[in-house]
């Protein structure tokens, strides 16, 4: 994955940042994300498949771009 820039930063997942409304369910899954996978990377899982998705939206805009362009000219 390449780097997000000299002006972004990394997503951080802590306390605070949670919500749930039970105290006990929201330490639970801390504490599972954390013996798991891990905050930081999960949170570089999530930004990578977001990129992605980004990336799909794109080409696909891109695409549909392409196909009027062409039906301009072919109008010509």
């Amino acid at each position: 994955m390449p780097p997000l820039g000299p002006r972004a930063t990394p997503l951080c997942l802590s306390n605070w940042q949670a919500e749930c409304r039970n105290v006990e369910d929201k330490n639970q899954i801390l504490l599972e994300l954390e013996q798991g996978v891990g905050s930081v990377e999960c949170n570089k899982l999530v930004v990578g498949l977001m990129r992605n998705a980004l990336v799909d939206q794109a080409k696909a805009n891109q695409a549909r771009q392409m196909a009027r362009l062409a039906g301009v000219l072919n109008g010509l």
